[in-house]
């Protein structure tokens, strides 16, 4: 897959509605498109590798997101995930998209907490 591209993994089951999404990414150091056929309103990632979770969801800003440690420690922090396909100018064209409901998902950035290299993770979507 181009650019680390993911196209998602469990795309809602037999429900027509696709409203749960998940999968997992090998943390590269750089963006990675993750293909969800809807627009996601929460998104849990987490990282096996740091034992660490993150969770965004509607009301919070795009590229922030809450940061739970092991230790039990939450923090608001930048480098979150961001949207694409929530405005008809934004849906991603890239290889497996579309300007349809496949070329929806979010972009997990190149930092530091959520895209390590080598790092384990594992992501959920929800409508």
């Amino acid at each position: 897959m181009a650019n680390g591209e993911i196209t998602y993994t469990n795309p809602g089951g037999e429900s027509s509605n696709k409203a749960f999404a998940s999968g997992s990414y090998t943390g590269s150091g750089a963006a990675i498109n993750i293909l969800v056929g809807f627009v996601p309103s929460k998104i849990v990632i987490h990282n096996d590798t740091d034992n660490t979770e993150f969770v965004w969801f509607a009301g919070i800003a795009e590229g922030s997101m809450f940061q739970y440690t092991s230790a039990g420690a939450k923090t608001l922090i930048t480098g979150g995930p961001t949207l694409y396909g929530d405005t008809a100018d934004d849906v991603w064209n890239g290889s497996g998209g579309d300007s349809n409901a496949n070329g929806h998902g979010f972009t997990v950035p190149a930092t530091a907490v959520l895209n390590t290299a080598a790092d384990d993770c594992y992501w959920e979507a929800y409508r």
